[in-house]
């Protein structure tokens, strides 16, 4: 730990908790910053993987980035307003600043990529150095806006930002994020972002219906590919895993289901579960900008069967056919 990230437990408002030792596993730092918020755990995990927190926040933008999000203002790792780090309320005043669709990008990333985190932002309550601390996320059970399927993920007080939540959730069969910026909160009202954020996780559930579109193993239609020298001209193309769609109840428009084969054909001998494409999901009734990062979506389609190679003379004939049809 070093000095920096130990002085931000003099810091009042600084969101820490007693960090005194200068040591601690990762793991315990994971559950000070994802359980209890501390700041001073995510300058320290910070300085570990950048080096320092300057590099870590150029590691930052560089991952944004490659996520489509562009020119995003960050100046640390904690999150914290510049006034609060130097406790000078007349010093410069500046913070890291996301809309809530950068924010939805990067949970997006945090859950596909690494789906244990909610192993931690699920816990109400965790030990951290003998002491029990409490996760500020009261929509998990056992809180005072416990809502059940409710998972993570992050709680946010910022100057300019205001009050913040980025949730995570399964309703009905629906995964979703949902992220509150700037929720008014008459009289401070600690509750205000968690009812705001089930007030949107109610919209959801009554605008939208998770449906099946192909189960695992289940070809969708004539979903299939053309095999080349093979005993059969064609291979079936079945799911590689169960394939739901989110729609909004009620809608008369059809959608949009297409098999795209990954190449015009597959030459034989083509083993079960070869991948061979993707169905795709087309949604006719988009709300604002539709999908992040506009990624509508697929399955993976995989053979649903061995092709084996044809007789060699069959193979021959089919290779000089070709050739003439080529270059004659």
């Amino acid at each position: 730990m070093s000095e920096k990230a130990l002085a931000l437990n003099d810091i009042e408002g600084a969101g820490t908790l007693p960090m005194e030792a200068n040591q601690y596993t990762v793991e315990q730092l994971l559950t000070a910053l994802l359980v209890g918020n501390s700041s001073t755990a995510a300058l320290a995990l910070a300085e570990k993987v950048g080096g320092s927190e300057k590099s870590f926040v150029e590691k930052m933008k560089k991952k944004l980035a490659e996520w489509g999000i562009q020119s995003p203002h960050l100046i640390n790792a904690t999150g914290l307003n510049t006034q609060t780090i130097s406790g000078d309320p007349d010093g410069k005043e500046d913070e890291n600043q996301l809309s809530a669709y950068d924010i939805a990008v990067i949970a997006k990333h945090l859950l596909q990529d690494f789906p244990e985190v909610t192993k931690y932002t699920s816990k109400p309550t965790a030990l951290f150095s003998n002491t029990q601390i409490e996760n500020p996320n009261l929509m998990l059970e056992g809180m005072p806006n416990y809502r059940s399927g409710v998972d993570g993920l992050r709680v946010s007080n910022s100057t300019k930002g205001g009050i913040t939540f980025a949730a995570s959730t399964t309703q009905n069969g629906i995964h979703m994020i949902t992220v509150v910026l700037g929720v008014e909160a008459v009289d401070g009202d600690p509750y205000a972002r968690f009812v705001a954020t089930s007030s949107l996780m109610n919209y959801v559930v009554r605008t939208f219906v998770s449906s099946i579109v192909v189960k695992e193993g289940d070809p969708y239609g004539k979903s299939k590919a053309t095999v080349m020298d093979g005993k059969s001209d064609t291979v079936l193309a079945v799911a590689k895993k169960d394939f739901y769609i989110v729609e909004k109840q009620g809608s008369q428009a059809e959608p949009k289901i297409q098999f795209k084969s990954n190449q015009e054909s597959f030459r034989a001998p083509v083993k079960s579960d070869t991948s061979l494409g993707k169905l795709h999901y087309t949604d006719p009734d988009k709300i604002g900008r539709g999908y992040l990062e506009d990624q509508e979506p697929t399955v993976d389609m995989v053979a649903g069967r061995t092709i084996e190679k044809s007789f060699f003379l069959k193979v021959w004939w089919n290779e000089f056919v070709r050739y003439v049809n080529e270059k004659l």
